[in-house]
């Protein structure tokens, strides 16, 4: 007689990973005067961090991006100009496997120079700089050491610069210590000085508008243009949250036109670009700078603090914004649009594929086929990209549950038609 008491099969368990990530491919790029972009590769996924200074005792570290990644992006904003910086770069990996790289170092640019310049300290508007709206109750003046743009009625209160400046490579920056409800920095090729609403009436022109409907929540950033007489704009917020301080600027490359915000004046953000495109006008024609706020009665005064336009650096190129970054580890084969999490509660990440270079358009509708939000359009080449929908509409309200569609629209050059990718996402809540 044969007796068992026990019997089992097991499976043999994988040995623990108690190997760090392998770092390579450090490297530094979008070196500005202030702000500097580090990325590294690993060979398994993990979190992202540097520590930097000015010696290698370091002594700063950004924070801890815990995404689990290949492909490492991080941003060093508020550097010193002209300045040599030693960095390091780390990653630990899902088993808590630390890898820490060996010392870097990188130099910032010098500060651009100034073309035109003004600081608004001079104790009232100066003359020789700028002209002010001949419009009644433009009440625009220079006070403790700032400009206030304010008006009286359904006026805009506004100042424009006396003289024209060329856009091609160059940057026109403001930084506003105190929102309104519509104000904006703008260009135009022409201007009437007697105008109620500033280079509105013109034919042609670009504003950058800082924008609330009503008196609570925070405020929303519209790109605008007028192009023959015909106006549009474009909700370019994104995930930025503007509440008090913000830095505005217009860069103009060899082609384009960014409107461009940052929070602190260090890190900035590409909200939206375009193929520079004023009907009779280029990037080489000159343009009157115009600062204004509408109707600040109801509105609210618009303070800023600074003005300049300077010529760009050979490096100037702006940090991809967190919400749209891009990543060159595996090459696309195809156009593609998926995004998690799906079902997703607050917000869900965006990841569309490019194999060559195209112009695209990704938009978000509700399940009866109307526009909610057009998160993105731009011409971007081949790759790998991943953006941040916080399940908003255009006005900034959070949308109620349900299903919606998502669309990469997207032509190559060269090519007339249109061709596209619909993916379907899920808001539970």
């Amino acid at each position: 007689m044969l007796t068992v008491d026990d019997f089992s099969i097991t499976g043999s368990s994988a040995p623990p990973d108690t190997q760090p990530p392998q770092i390579s491919s450090v490297a530094t790029q979008n070196l500005t005067s202030n702000t500097a972009q580090i990325v590294w590769q690993t060979d398994e996924a993990a979190d992202s961090q540097v520590e930097y200074g000015l010696t290698t005792n370091y002594g700063v570290s950004t924070p801890l991006d815990l995404t689990q990644t290949i492909s490492h992006t991080m941003t060093l904003s508020g550097l010193q100009a002209n300045t040599t910086y030693h960095y390091r770069v780390k990653s630990k990996d899902a088993a808590g496997n630390l890898a820490t790289s060996n010392d870097f170092t990188f130099t910032t640019l010098a500060p651009p120079a100034a073309i035109f310049a003004d600081d608004f300290n001079a104790g009232t508007l100066d003359l020789t700089k700028w002209n002010k709206g001949a419009n009644a109750g433009n009440q625009a003046k220079v006070t403790n050491n700032a400009l206030e743009l304010k008006s009286t009625g359904t006026v805009t209160g506004w100042i424009i610069s006396k003289n024209k400046y060329a856009a091609l490579n160059t940057t026109a920056a403001i930084k506003v210590t105190s929102l309104n409800n519509d104000g904006n920095i703008g260009i135009s090729p022409t201007y009437n000085l007697s105008s109620t609403y500033g280079i509105y009436n013109e034919t042609n022109w670009y504003r950058f508008y800082v924008y609330r409907s009503g008196s609570g929540g925070p405020y929303r950033l519209y790109a605008a243009w007028k192009k023959n007489g015909v106006y549009n704009d474009l909700d370019v917020t994104g995930t930025l949250a503007v509440t008090s301080v913000v830095y505005l600027r217009l860069r103009f490359d060899n082609t384009k036109i960014h409107f461009e915000a940052s929070l602190d004046g260090a890190t900035w953000t590409d909200t939206y670009s375009e193929v520079f495109d004023l009907p009779g006008y280029s990037l080489s024609s000159s343009f009157y700078y115009e600062l204004a706020a509408y109707n600040t009665t109801v509105n609210g005064v618009l303070t800023v603090d600074d003005f300049s336009i300077s010529g760009n650096t050979a490096s100037s190129s702006v940090s991809k914004p967190a919400s749209l970054q891009t990543s060159a580890a595996t090459a696309p084969t195809s156009f593609d649009l998926q995004n998690y999490p799906n079902p997703f509660n607050a917000a869900t990440r965006i990841r569309f594929s490019l194999p060559q270079e195209a112009e695209i358009e990704i938009t978000v509708y509700d399940a009866l086929g109307r526009e909610v939000r057009e998160l993105l359009r731009d011409s971007r080449p081949a790759g790998n990209y991943e953006m941040i929908w916080n399940g908003r509409n255009h006005a900034g309200v959070e949308m109620s549950t349900g299903f919606y569609l998502m669309r990469l629209r997207y032509r190559l050059a060269g090519i007339r038609t249109w061709s596209q990718a619909v993916h379907r996402v899920m808001l539970a809540k």
